[in-house]
Order: C-alpha cells, then sequence, then structure tokens
C-alpha cells in the first residue's frame, strides 16, 4: 500500500521519464489581447522538438475559464482546451504577453494571482515572455529575483516591483523556479533554452537551424 502511494506521488509531482527522455508537460496560458507572437514563437519550438525526439514535449493550452480566446486587435481565435479548474499536472507554464494595459488589468485579478501561487506552491516552474512579467510581478512571484521584461517596460516594471532585481541588456533570465524573457522574439530563445535543459544542445541547435534563427542570451538593448 505504502509503495503504491509513493509511485503515485512520483507520477504526479515529477517529470515522467518514457524511453530514457525527460517528459516535459508544459502549460501555455492564452487570455485575450495576447500577444500572437509571445504565444506562437516558444509553442513552435516545442513543436519541432516533438520531431526530434520520442514527442518530448507535451502541450496544453489552457485559459481562465476554458472558453476561445482572440489574441490582440481580435485577429486569430484560439480554443484552448482547458480551464484553471482542469489543467492537467504540468512541469511549467508559459505566460505570453500583451499589451500593457491589458495584461496589467489580468494581473490584477485575484483568481489568477492564487491560481500562479499555488502552481508555484506544488514546485511548477514559471516563465514568462514579455509583459506576462506582470502577471508574476503582481502575484509577488518576482519578490526578491532577477527578471527581465520588454525594454519598453522594464523601468516601469522596476518602479512597481521594487523587491525584483531587473536585468537589461538580456534576452532571458533563469531564476531557476521562475524564468523571464525580454521582448517577444525572445521568448523563442526563452524555449530553445529550455530544450537545451531537457534534450540537449544537438537538439537546441537542429532546431534553431530549423527556424532560421540566431539563438542568444545577451543582447544590447534598444535606447528609449
Amino acid at each position: 500500500m505504502k509503495l503504491n502511494i509513493i509511485i503515485t506521488f512520483l507520477l504526479c509531482y515529477f517529470p515522467i521519464i518514457v524511453s530514457g527522455q525527460t517528459k516535459v508537460r508544459i502549460g501555455v496560458f492564452v487570455y485575450p489581447e495576447m500577444e500572437l507572437q509571445d504565444f506562437a514563437g516558444p509553442t513552435d519550438v516545442f513543436i519541432k522538438a516533438n520531431r526530434l525526439t520520442d514527442k518530448q514535449y507535451q502541450i496544453y493550452l489552457f485559459s481562465q475559464d476554458g472558453n476561445q480566446i482572440k489574441t490582440e486587435q481580435g485577429l486569430v481565435c484560439i480554443t484552448p482546451s482547458y480551464s484553471f479548474d482542469n489543467l492537467p499536472l504540468v512541469d511549467l507554464i508559459l505566460l505570453p504577453g500583451a499589451p500593457s494595459d491589458a495584461v496589467k488589468a489580468l494581473s490584477e485579478q485575484v483568481q489568477i494571482k492564487q491560481f500562479l501561487i499555488q502552481k508555484k506552491q506544488e514546485g511548477v516552474k514559471l516563465a514568462s515572455v514579455c509583459t506576462g512579467a506582470y502577471l508574476l510581478g503582481y502575484a509577488g512571484l518576482l519578490d526578491n529575483r532577477k527578471f527581465t521584461t520588454h525594454f519598453m517596460q522594464a523601468n516601469n516594471m522596476q518602479d512597481q516591483f521594487v523587491k525584483a532585481v531587473l536585468v537589461k541588456d538580456v534576452r532571458l533570465v533563469d531564476s531557476q523556479e521562475v524564468l523571464t524573457a525580454s521582448g517577444i522574439t525572445s521568448g523563442i530563445d526563452l524555449s530553445l533554452y529550455l530544450v537545451e535543459k531537457y534534450s540537449g544542445k544537438p537538439i537546441q541547435e537542429k532546431i534553431a537551424k530549423m527556424m532560421q534563427y540566431q539563438y542568444s542570451v545577451n543582447q544590447e538593448w534598444p535606447k528609449i
């Protein structure tokens, strides 16, 4: 009986090992006015990684209530398969950005803050792209951590989240349980960084070539 309980716990709270590869379960949060590239770029990296691995990455799209959402300016409709209430167990949650007014308003919602805090307490890694860092900041999950975000929002975010430590001139920051990417296309770098961690450098390099993309971590930001 005790052995069964231990096995169940391990399957629920640690990545699954299949065929010598660590299965990585990724929840992608989609919401109204989400920036399309913040979502599509990082997700596409994991989709391509599945071509080169034993379908190592399991991707779950979810919204707050499970309903269809429209991306920025209503250009694309996305129908997620899950909501906050029925999201399967995941190892990492990806938080795309949006225009600052939209993502700030969303970040202030108590349900969203509580959801992210709970997932963090359960051991789920959280990763933001661009202004998606507001979702982490309003939930207090950037406190005493290094982070980055879009260069046009960076100073404002540092002023607002005074316990966080802003890192400039980078495309991503790994603060262990919390990862952040700077502006828009840097979400691709973030996913490539994660692929290197889980699948190895050769897989990462092949994906970058497939996407005709120059992966980098450090980059001087434009001057405002």
